[in-house]
């Protein structure tokens, strides 16, 4: 029986909660939540969106709004990690910058330890030097602004130093190929779209993407390569495995979708023709892969 697969690599997802009041307009200019901010390593940077906070803004009858999102534990967020040495410097979206900002951190070893004791960082003006190995940031902000105005926490995984390098070293220069197989049968994944850090003449990395990551079944049904099998298809990556642990999606041609158990580089092939696509990441980068 024909088998289809797609394969989707992807590096992560933020999730949050907004509570409030509804019904009346925010005051022109004004800001309905903490500004995102841009932390700077050097040869990297990365979007940092705030988890727990809370805020005011202004409204246009001159009411004032309490905006209020809570988070999980920065111990047990699934943070990929930013690599950078030296210095870490905070840009911050428009001219929105804090009155004050305070950093802590914890080391990598308390990762799932939410009771684990955090370590005060000294606050530089602008940012703040990066410890060596492995580190959890949680940078937090207080702005007092009419036009918005509150507290929020940002936080953000480093590895610097030696094990930054090690990173570098081990990330592809592009996406790595991939082989589904079943049995005697296999193939190669057909690579639709990608997002890559892409070395510059300056030395920096740039974030690259190509193609579309999340094709729907319809669009590409016809140009997808097939596999004949029943039972169990396993992955099989060229060279480095994937950072984060995959996950699997099935797709059909009418559109319906499910999820899909993996365990391991295996999962169990469902029943009639269906695209599979696997989510997966290597640190920074996000490809998508379809068979």
């Amino acid at each position: 029986m024909k088998k289809l697969f797609s394969l989707l690599v992807c590096l992560g997802l933020c999730l949050g909660m907004l509570c409030g009041c509804q019904g009346d307009q925010p005051k022109e200019g004004a800001l309905t939540q903490p500004p995102e901010l841009t932390l700077s390593t050097g040869k990297t940077q990365a979007l940092l969106r705030s988890g727990s906070y809370g805020w005011e803004y202004p409204t246009k009858s001159g009411q004032r709004v309490a905006v209020v999102a809570d988070s999980i534990h920065p111990l047990d967020a699934q943070l990929s990690p930013v690599l950078g040495d030296g210095q870490a410097t905070l840009l911050w979206e428009g001219s929105s910058a804090p009155e004050s900002v305070s950093v802590c951190c914890w080391p990598e070893e308390d990762l799932g330890n939410v009771s684990a004791e955090s370590t005060e960082v000294p606050w530089e003006g602008e940012g703040f030097s990066l410890k060596e190995g492995g580190w959890i940031y949680e940078i937090s902000a207080q702005w007092e602004e009419e036009l918005g105005s509150g507290n929020a926490s940002y936080c953000v995984y480093v590895l610097s130093g030696e094990k930054a390098a090690a990173a570098w070293e081990a990330i592809p220069e592009a996406p790595p190929a991939l082989t589904v197989s079943c049995g005697e049968a296999q193939t190669e994944a057909l690579v639709t779209g990608s997002i890559w850090d892409v070395l510059q003449e300056d030395g920096t990395y740039q974030a690259e993407q190509s193609g579309e990551l999340f094709p729907q079944a319809e669009a590409i049904w016809e140009q997808l390569p097939r596999l004949e099998g029943t039972g169990q298809a396993t992955l099989t990556w060229e060279g480095t495995e994937p950072y984060m642990p995959p996950s699997v999606t099935a797709q059909n041609a009418q559109g319906e979708t499910r999820e899909v158990s993996l365990e391991g580089n295996t999962f169990t092939l469902l029943e009639g023709e269906w695209m599979y696509g696997v989510l997966a990441g290597w640190q920074k980068p996000s490809m998508s892969f379809w068979v």
